[in-house]
């Protein structure tokens, strides 16, 4: 190394020491911010990063929020990331729920190698109890949808209820061939102008024997997501007395 370099980087190494000594704690260094699920989202205080996926072949980055001890899994539309869920994941929070949104592979930071979304949304209900959560939820929109009803058959323990919402029959694997399997609660959802996507709505809740099941049609071509954009909506609204009625917040466990 040149001497003038050398002498740079000692001082940056006496800096840091210094920094050290004075607050009796390592500085940390910053994340990389490529690296970092929801990024371009102006995320909240709060967030826990996560990793998860490598039993499943994959690297998928996530955020988790809240520490309620019902926890929703909230798996994105094709083309989106984390931060399609977000506003409506801080909603979930406020009412108690401690929620986990991630990148799918191949979308944001996440990697999904050989592995299916369905495998994803339940590598994802893993780290979620692993954290804390004693039930889950899985909520999907569009691309989302699908993956949730087909991973929910597979998740143990069992989901304690699922939500899809513009869901299409097949995307990554059959949700037609899923939902006969579904027997918790089950929420659809889909625009009332949607074309298509209104009737595979249909065709999944005739599917689903599930004793307690909703469908719910939100106003002309909203999509997803975008069903629950008002909070006064009649389909946000019957959304949030089914998640009330089968999968209460359950508060934090006490700590000893």
């Amino acid at each position: 190394m040149r001497p003038r370099r050398l002498l740079a980087a000692l001082g940056t190494l006496a800096a840091v020491l210094a920094v050290t000594a004075c607050t009796g704690t390592p500085t940390p260094a910053p994340s990389p911010t490529g690296l970092n699920s929801g990024a371009d989202c102006g995320l909240p205080d709060g967030v826990r990063q996560t990793r998860f996926g490598s039993d499943i072949g994959a690297d998928l980055g996530g955020i988790i929020l809240g520490t309620g001890r019902t926890g929703v899994v909230l798996a994105h539309q094709n083309g989106g990331d984390v931060c399609q869920w977000l506003d409506y994941g801080m909603v979930l929070v406020q009412r108690g729920y401690r929620v986990l949104l991630f990148d799918f592979g191949s979308f944001g930071v996440s990697f999904g190698g050989s592995s299916t979304n369905a495998q994803q949304v339940a590598a994802a209900a893993m780290v979620l109890r692993a954290d804390g959560a004693t039930s889950i939820v899985l909520m999907g929109a569009s691309m989302g949808g699908t993956a949730v009803l087909i991973a929910a058959p597979t998740v143990t323990p069992a989901p304690t209820a699922v939500v899809a919402l513009s869901a299409p029959t097949v995307f990554s694997g059959n949700a037609l061939d899923a939902a006969p399997k579904l027997t918790m609660p089950v929420f659809y959802g889909a625009g009332d102008g949607e074309g298509s996507f209104t009737r595979m709505a249909k065709e999944l809740y005739d599917l689903t024997p599930a004793t307690t099941k909703k469908l719910v049609y939100g106003p002309g071509t909203f999509h997803g997501v975008e069903l629950l954009g008002s909070g006064t909506s009649p389909l946000t609204l019957a959304l949030a007395d089914f998640l009330a009625a089968n999968a209460p917040a359950l508060p934090p466990s006490p700590t000893a």
